[in-house]
């Protein structure tokens, strides 16, 4: 045997709790919900999530705004951002209608650490802008 027994216990230990957390199913057609939400944090505004889940029509549209949107003044871009964000929160199944796999907890952690992040975010932009008026009399 090339690995001792204790070293194939942690392989076997270490699978079992990837699979736990990404919770396969036996549905070959299944999109994974951790996937899907790390797609539409990290690259939502051109869509991947959407071409992922199998919406083409929503990943192209989104594709297409983000793309012109600098002739808009980027006003394009922040509707694609809204809109990635609520998808993020309230899609659970792919364009087939196959629920999403995964841990569900795993799924409502990344999404309310998204809310959070987004928050502290948006409260930091406040201060700094606040930090930089000054009144002068």
């Amino acid at each position: 045997h090339l690995l001792s027994r204790r070293q194939r216990q942690m392989c076997i230990r270490d699978s079992n709790l990837f699979n736990r957390i990404m919770r396969h199913e036996n549905n070959p057609k299944a999109k994974n919900g951790i996937i899907y939400i790390l797609l539409a944090w990290f690259v939502g505004t051109i869509g991947l999530h959407n071409f992922y889940a199998g919406y083409y029509w929503r990943g192209t549209v989104q594709l297409f705004l983000t793309l012109v949107s600098w002739l808009f003044m980027f006003i394009p871009l922040l509707f694609v951002a809204i809109w990635v964000l609520l998808e993020l929160l309230f899609i659970n199944k792919s364009a087939e209608g196959i629920p999403f796999t995964g841990n569900r907890r795993v799924i409502l952690l990344l999404r309310v650490l998204a809310v959070v992040m987004l928050g502290v975010a948006f409260s930091y932009s406040n201060i700094v802008v606040y930090d930089t008026m000054t009144i002068d009399v």
